[in-house]
């Protein structure tokens, strides 16, 4: 019987660990899109000013942008967990 707790014991913590990664993967992954998008704001930001891009142009192509991220990754994340099985 204390071996049986025991092994729960461990799966239980294994577990854990595996949702605390996955939270700080999902983190890390929420940042990382933040700081491309506002890198790509600041180059488009500048198009509007010259007069060569008007600003709802601008943020239809950074929603596609921050959208084709976000795509990107659900296929990255899918590929984890075809390798994982």
């Amino acid at each position: 019987m204390i071996n049986f707790i025991k092994i729960l014991e461990e799966r239980l913590a294994r577990r854990q660990q595996l949702s605390l990664l996955h939270r700080f993967e999902e983190n890390e992954q929420k940042h990382n899109i933040g700081r491309r998008r506002g890198a790509q704001e600041q180059t488009l930001q500048s198009l509007v000013s010259d007069g060569k891009l008007m600003e709802r142009q601008k943020e239809e192509l950074l929603n596609e942008y921050e959208n084709n991220l976000r795509k990107i990754q659900m296929k990255q994340e899918e590929g984890k967990v075809l390798v994982h099985h």
